[in-house]
């Protein structure tokens, strides 16, 4: 997926950012996160660019994580939230994993990333990523309050809320159904 973009002025569209997956814009709309998917490993990525000057930033490198979900900026444009989903295969056997070792490990297909997950995030000026809920549960979509003080996201068991700062998320509504999430004004 190449993130595109369109010059009104000229009336051209512009090549912005080769593969650049779920890619979001930050709140001065001139950054975007995005996910880089290795063509080769098809391991993932997460990268921020600045639109205004090229320069692209790697945030979260391959194989830090099993796999990564869409990121979103936070309000002040300060963190990068994002899903982590868990491996399947933590608990393998040492005859497996011996053999992954000298082999090479297996890729598993994961239909539309229906794993257990939970939200992260990392400071885009320094520091590790941290874990942010403990639910272990698919997560399919979230969004962040007008006033940056709310996570809202939707998982597989209906629609949570939490501090962005951590805390017990709240299961608001119950429902399979809800997918995509936006607050309103």
């Amino acid at each position: 997926v190449t993130l595109m973009g369109y010059d009104f002025a000229r009336g051209e569209t512009a090549q912005l950012i080769p593969q650049a997956n779920m890619a979001t814009f930050g709140p001065s709309e001139d950054v975007v996160a995005y996910i880089h998917v290795n063509r080769i490993t098809e391991v993932r990525s997460i990268y921020t660019a600045n639109l205004t000057n090229d320069e692209q930033r790697l945030l979260i490198p391959e194989f830090e994580f099993y796999d990564l979900g869409r990121p979103l900026f936070s309000a002040d444009g300060q963190w990068i939230y994002f899903v982590v989903l868990e491996n399947p295969l933590d608990d393998m056997s040492e005859e497996s994993a011996l053999r992954n070792l000298l082999l090479g490990s297996p890729a598993y297909a994961h239909e539309n990333h229906n794993l257990p997950a939970d939200w992260w995030r990392k400071s885009l000026n320094s520091g590790i990523a941290e874990q942010v809920t403990e639910l272990s549960i698919i997560i399919h979509d979230g969004s962040f309050s007008a006033d940056g003080n709310h996570l809202a996201f939707s998982t597989e068991e209906g629609v949570y809320v939490m501090g962005v700062d951590g805390g017990e998320p709240q299961l608001l509504i119950i429902s399979r159904a809800i997918r995509d999430i936006y607050w309103a004004e």
